[in-house]
């Protein structure tokens, strides 16, 4: 019996029992399959326990995507997504599934887990720090860590924004409130560094 499987590969966490089915359960080691279910992408946390006299009980707690980032398909094919989780983790979608997530770019392909969990981690001090208006933000470039972008909408047009490192939400605050302003002023910019606290440069 399988528990908590969403995401996941089901025919995956099956196969980590495939010597197992047709044999006593008390051939099984427990250990052994649960290191093996840790090794699929979505796993985040899994229990394995044997239910006499013919049962295995499987558990599964699964990763939460925090984000899509762009998956490069090959040579001269098109960009596709895969979901990253908040470790860093890549996610592949196995089935269709709604997310309403912000897109992360910056990360080069096959970058290192511990440099795709730091930029993750900056990515969601910035949203945290937005509040509500993180939903409006539909991408987040943390190509350089020391000056985090993202992309909105306003006024019905995508805008880029320099935030830096610090100061996320006054910043967004200030460019909403002089934004109609800017946007009379000079209607085709689209690029905005919000990084000085005392001006705005379009």
């Amino acid at each position: 019996r399988i528990q908590g499987v969403e995401h996941a590969s089901r025919s995956r966490v099956m196969n980590v029992f495939r010597e197992d089915f047709g044999r006593s359960v008390y051939l099984l080691s427990p250990a052994d399959r649960r290191r093996a279910l840790l090794e699929i992408d979505w796993v985040k946390e899994a229990s394995v326990s044997r239910v006499w006299p013919n049962t295995i009980l499987v558990k599964i707690s699964e990763r939460k995507p925090v984000a899509f980032v762009p998956a490069p398909s090959g040579q001269g094919a098109s960009t596709s997504f895969a979901l990253i989780d908040s470790e860093g983790g890549i996610l592949r979608p196995q089935m269709p599934a709604r997310f309403t997530l912000p897109v992360l770019v910056g990360l080069a392909p096959g970058a290192e887990a511990a440099l795709r969990r730091d930029r993750v981690r900056r990515m969601l001090r910035l949203l945290d720090e937005f509040g509500a208006l993180a939903e409006k933000v539909s991408e987040v470039d943390v190509s350089d860590p020391e000056n985090l972008q993202i992309t909105e909408q306003a006024d019905g047009k995508a805008v880029v924004l320099l935030l830096g490192n610090r100061n996320f939400l006054a910043r967004l605050d200030r460019f909403h409130q002089r934004y109609p302003e800017i946007n009379k002023r000079l209607p085709e910019a689209g690029t905005f560094d919000l990084r000085l606290d005392d001006r705005i440069t379009a």
